[in-house]
């Protein structure tokens, strides 16, 4: 039996070049920013929330991406989050 995908809420992507990623999630897949987010607990880490569009998602359906180490999952200390 297949299963039949009938929305999504959001997806999440890790990475070390936050400015490439957040091109390559507006540029090359035509998503369109959101917000960003600076978490509260470590101000160096933060989230691009992006629209999907994909699937019927539901009205507030965020795509995240973060900005983290290539080498573990510290992230990159950042005084300007890259998002924006």
């Amino acid at each position: 039996m297949a299963l039949e995908l009938t929305g999504l809420h959001h997806l999440t992507a890790i990475t070390a070049d936050a400015p490439g990623n957040r091109r390559f999630y507006t540029d090359t897949l035509g998503l369109r920013l959101v917000k960003k987010t600076v978490n509260q607990d470590d101000t160096s880490a933060y989230t691009c929330s992006m629209r999907t569009g994909w699937l019927r998602p539901v009205p507030t359906s965020p795509f995240s991406t973060g900005r983290y180490s290539a080498n573990s999952a510290a992230p990159i200390a950042s005084p300007a989050p890259a998002c924006a």
